[in-house]
């Protein structure tokens, strides 16, 4: 089932501009090699991000007067709207996690899936049981220099 969702310029108004949560609409054509390329991960993030981002696409060679408003000058082209304004925009195919950053600054991060069982991860990996010795003075002096007693550069 897709997550993505067509519009046009009859109902780009009600779609986008009037929508109640943030709309990413995607710029593109089907001559467009990187569009296409662009639309499994568009999928992927309109699955993870449901219920707080619509995505919808606008075919540019359909859509010509839309294409102007909005200043498309090369696909794909990805703008963000909240409360029916530009928020946003991204030219070009990009990964991934390019989108998805550029999403949470907007939309706010999607939540994490859960993990059972687990402990959740750490910007250094996974958090232990057991909190870390404190630091003191001497933990830090003793990071700083190399053994042998050289300062570390």
């Amino acid at each position: 089932m897709s997550h993505l969702y067509e519009t046009d310029e009859q109902s780009f108004e009600e779609d986008v501009l009037r929508a109640p949560i943030p709309v990413l609409v995607d710029f593109w054509a089907t001559w467009c090699g990187p569009c296409r390329a662009l639309t499994p991960t568009l999928e992927r993030i309109a699955e993870k991000y449901e219920g707080r981002l619509t995505i919808v696409k606008v075919d540019v060679d359909r859509a010509p007067r839309l294409k102007s408003r909005y200043h498309v000058q090369g696909v794909p082209r990805l703008v963000l709207f909240k409360d029916g304004r530009e928020a946003g925009a991204l030219l070009g195919a990009h990964p991934q996690a390019r989108v998805e950053a550029f999403l949470d600054q907007h939309v706010g991060a999607a939540p994490a899936p859960a993990m059972s069982g687990e402990l959740p991860p750490t910007p250094m990996g996974y958090a232990s049981p057991e909190p870390p010795p404190p630091t003191t003075q001497q933990n830090v002096l003793d990071m700083l220099v190399q053994p042998g007693g050289r300062p570390r550069r």
